[in-house]
């Protein structure tokens, strides 16, 4: 398990969703959320349309906003977002919900230890928008119920080289789950299955609590990872020698490269992941890699350097920067 976003949704009673709200009803809805954020607590919130796209970029990088963003023509200028320092919680105004909390774990914390963001009662009275029978309502059908969503991104290599995605697939939406390649790439389109990475999603589960949301999708995700964990089993058994030169020749190419693509470091750091898990790299290998995922995208460099880079600087940026991340000691083995 790479992370686990669990995502919270709440709309204002007696105001229509923001995909179908009138500019001036979603300027009263944002009036509403940020107050309840500064009630709450969330540090100072900045309008999205005022984020250079750099910015953008690097918070999509960062799990922050939504990959595949919702345009709502003439209300951009009502979606606001708070973040905390670490990046690890956030508040969002009028994106999709009139409110949305989330919250970023690493790895795949406990049932009984799944911190999901809560909004708690409306303190201004009117209560949030709620059905006795159906629960929180959103404009996403799928939301309603706890009102709340279940994201976490998977490192699946095994399945990968077995070619059982399309059967990993099927399971997935015969169990409910969304599954759909993680890894961003320019555009905002998620990238190549070859990379290993996807996003597995559920959401709603009328007439459960969030904790009960949150234990039902690991136990109907509990196969997939199984069979994860056979199949790379099953490689390293087989394929002992070819595997651990895949792995070498991964960790190589990212610690040496003068120039390096997006495509090309996720592609790299699959295996590398791959090895560390299966005690053919460094242990630490994993958590170094899923830092660059972020840290080594086309936002994260655009804003470290404070514009935006043409492809071969970027690529000349990104090396230098894994480079370093990966640093070593010359006597030291990889």
């Amino acid at each position: 398990m790479v992370l686990t976003r669990l995502l919270a949704f709440r709309n204002f009673a007696g105001l229509p969703f923001p995909v179908s709200a009138t500019p001036n009803q979603c300027a009263v809805a944002a009036e509403r959320a940020l107050a309840w954020m500064a009630r709450a607590g969330y540090p100072s919130p900045v309008p999205l349309a005022a984020c250079p796209p750099r910015v953008v970029r690097l918070l999509r990088e960062r799990e922050i906003l939504p990959w595949r963003a919702m345009p709502f023509p003439g209300k951009k200028g009502f979606k606001h977002l708070a973040t905390a320092p670490d990046g690890s919680a956030w508040a969002m105004v009028n994106e999709v919900e009139h409110l949305t909390l989330g919250q970023l774990h690493s790895g795949c914390p406990h049932p009984g230890s799944a911190d999901f963001p809560d909004p708690g009662p409306d303190p201004d009275g009117s209560g949030w928008a709620r059905s006795p029978r159906y629960g929180f309502l959103a404009s996403d059908p799928g939301r309603i119920g706890p009102g709340i969503a279940i994201e976490q991104v998977i490192h699946l290599p095994g399945l990968a080289m077995a070619r059982e995605l399309p059967a990993a697939r099927n399971y997935c939406v015969a169990a409910g789950l969304a599954f759909a390649p993680a890894a961003p790439l320019t555009g905002s389109m998620p990238g190549p299955p070859d990379v290993g990475l996807f996003r597995i999603a559920s959401r709603g589960r009328l007439g459960r609590t969030p904790a009960e949301a949150y234990a039902e999708h690991l136990e109907a995700l509990a196969p997939l990872l199984r069979r994860e964990e056979e199949m790379r089993r099953e490689c390293q058994r087989r394929h002992p020698e070819r595997l651990a030169a895949r792995v070498q020749g991964a960790l190589e190419r990212l610690t040496s490269a003068s120039t390096l693509s997006y495509p090309e470091l996720l592609s790299q750091a699959s295996f590398a992941r791959l090895g560390a898990a299966l005690g053919l790299a460094r242990p630490e290998i994993g958590r170094i890699l899923e830092s660059l995922r972020a840290t080594a995208a086309s936002g994260h460099l655009a804003v470290s350097c404070d514009r935006d880079l043409p492809q071969e600087e970027e690529d000349f940026s990104r090396a230098n920067v894994v480079r370093l991340t990966l640093g070593k000691p010359c006597n030291e083995a990889i």
